[in-house]
């Protein structure tokens, strides 16, 4: 089992593209998450871009891809370290800062002293984590919210979504007992909700029967907003909302699920 913060940095799988980095960060576009939350100034021209860019006008799209970008960069590496490691890090102010990619989204996170190696088999070490994750979103999510009236059960919720599927995603496509890191990021989003009880959207396992086997995926319990930007065409087709979508009925969801997994194993 790593034993150091960059030791167990390094033992992650994220997506290609994703940088990790034990200690601070080094060069331009990096900011910290106590700076993005004193600084509305930064937020308010984030959400110009995203505006300006795939939220096609709409302020509300905009600030649920900020919410969802910030929130994946954070929680979906701590998340997949408590399901696959059994540990996490702890998350105390100014530890923390997300890289930002030209297009809008973060693609790295920096995790510095005093962050220290957090054994999730510890007595309450699962609740200090979603204590902690409430202590960093918090004010970031009020900022967001005072700029753009989205609600605050939207951002905590897409922060359990985004712990949910971090799990249950990487579990999938490792071959390992998805329902077992599905118990895990339960923990950690029952932990959240005794703080904040909004983070409680009615996200669900739902397990999929395919060629090859059976596989399980989130549905998910807040909407992304997506199909209000969506093409005509996309509309017309279904596809102007995710996959994971809790608009879309459940027979829809596993329908689609299964498509996608005999496409990918076809290789198209």
């Amino acid at each position: 089992m790593p034993d150091t913060l960059a030791a167990t940095l390094a033992s992650l799988h994220l997506d290609t593209g994703f940088r990790l980095v034990a200690g601070p960060p080094d060069g331009p576009d990096w900011f910290g998450l106590d700076e993005i939350a004193a600084d509305p100034v930064l937020v308010t021209r984030w959400l110009d871009d995203l505006r300006g860019g795939e939220a096609c006008g709409r302020t509300d799209v905009a600030a649920v891809s900020l919410v969802t970008y910030l929130v994946s960069a954070v929680a979906d590496p701590l998340t997949i370290a408590v399901c696959t490691l059994r540990q996490g890090w702890s998350l105390p102010p100014g530890s923390l800062a997300v890289h930002r990619h030209p297009d809008g989204w973060f693609d790295g996170l920096a995790v510095a002293d005093p962050s220290t190696v957090v054994p999730v088999e510890a007595e309450g070490a699962v609740d200090g984590l979603s204590a902690q994750l409430v202590a960093l979103f918090r004010p970031v999510f009020d900022l967001i919210r005072e700029r753009t009236r989205l609600g605050r059960p939207v951002m905590w919720g897409a922060l359990g979504d985004t712990i949910a599927g971090a799990a249950v995603d990487n579990a999938r496509e490792a071959g390992t007992d998805a329902r077992v890191a599905w118990r895990s990021a339960a923990a950690l989003i029952d932990g959240i909700a005794r703080l904040v009880p909004q983070v409680r959207a009615r996200r669900s396992p739902a397990t999929v029967e395919w060629s090859g086997g059976t596989a399980v995926f989130v549905n998910r319990g807040v909407c992304c907003l997506y199909y209000r930007v969506a093409s005509a065409e996309e509309c017309a087709d279904g596809g102007g909302n995710c996959t994971h979508c809790p608009l879309r009925s459940p027979d829809d969801r596993v329908r689609r699920w299964a498509a996608y997994l005999e496409e990918e194993r076809s290789g198209h």
